[in-house]
């Protein structure tokens, strides 16, 4: 490892060298430990005149890097600082550890972010993403909730989104994801590009990979395989970006669950039937949710009351 520290050092690493070397640091607390101690007496090295350490001899340049390293730890040690180096004095490592930034939403509220990367993601209401400070060997983040993600083309570097069960791989697109985990699935929609879906539920070790099209929506589920697949109009799932929720064709109980992100209430329903009852329209984050559920009762008769923040639906007879 002593080789590895030392051409990352002298920035001589090749990329595969790199993963290796912070792979293990990663994996390593006590490798990570010696590589910041090693990466301090590095520091003085530019205090030394390469003249003088080749004075009697002329030597490779690696022999004079080697040489230049040990000279550098002796010099640590004569002025008093190996008590700092090696022995347990606790010792700031903010400089090698990568932070883990965590944002997140309030129900009814949405933030538009800018990754290390350059890529953009749109965080919709009750959404809450991790990352990196500093994205390494892989572009990885963590996302529970709704996001839209405009992702960077970086071939090298390729952009992961960790959805707990799925996965999302990618090199440079658009696309939509909605990954609530009390929901128990996540529906990722493609807008522009090529995506790789990645599902592995409770049921099954290995991953399943499916590529992505643009149009395309995929449905998993984390209590089972079931990957539902569909062809859809992607404005009816990015208009929210610009405060526009549509829907077509769309399930209450779907149309609900949106309400209560958006407006930040509970919806009760009095009649499981009425769950089911599908729905083709547009809402404004400007509206209400009374004014939403006028709009519905238009086709199917309801009767709704509000009690704080509740609501409580239930079929009407029309015959009364």
């Amino acid at each position: 490892m002593e080789n590895l520290f030392i051409k990352q050092f002298t920035q001589s690493l090749t990329d595969e060298e790199k993963k290796i070397l912070f792979d293990k640091l990663d994996n390593d607390p006590a490798l990570k430990t010696d590589f910041f101690k090693s990466q301090m007496v590095w520091a003085l090295t530019g205090t030394l005149d390469d003249k003088q350490l080749n004075k009697k001899t002329k030597r490779s340049s690696s022999f004079t890097i080697y040489k230049r390293f040990y000279a550098a730890a002796s010099i640590l040690l004569l002025a008093g600082l190996a008590a700092l180096i090696f022995f347990n004095i606790p010792i700031k490592q903010a400089t090698f550890k990568n932070e883990i930034v965590t944002i997140s939403t309030e129900n009814g509220k949405q933030l538009k972010e800018v990754l290390p990367d350059g890529s953009i993601v749109w965080l919709n209401g009750g959404t809450k993403i991790s990352f990196p400070k500093k994205f390494g060997q892989t572009r990885e983040v963590k996302l529970e909730g709704e996001a839209y993600f405009e992702v960077t083309k970086d071939k090298t570097h390729p952009f992961c989104i960790n959805a707990g069960f799925a996965k999302v791989k990618v090199l440079g697109t658009g696309f939509n994801v909605v990954a609530f985990a009390a929901d128990k699935h996540m529906v990722t929609t493609l807008v522009h590009g090529k995506i790789i879906l990645e599902t592995c539920s409770n049921h099954k070790s290995e991953l399943t990979k499916v590529e992505m099209k643009p149009g395309q929506q995929i449905e998993t589920f984390s209590d089972n395989d079931k990957i539902l697949s569909k062809w859809v109009n992607t404005s009816l799932y990015t208009s929210w970006m610009e405060g526009v929720y549509r829907f077509q064709e769309e399930n209450f109980e779907q149309i609900a669950l949106r309400i209560e992100r958006d407006f930040n209430i509970r919806i009760h329903f009095n009649d499981e039937a009425l769950k089911k009852k599908r729905y083709t329209g547009a809402f404004k984050k400007t509206d209400d949710a009374l004014k939403i559920l006028r709009f519905i009762n238009l086709s199917t008769p309801i009767r709704y009351s509000m009690k704080g923040n509740d609501i409580y639906i239930s079929l009407r007879n029309i015959n009364h």
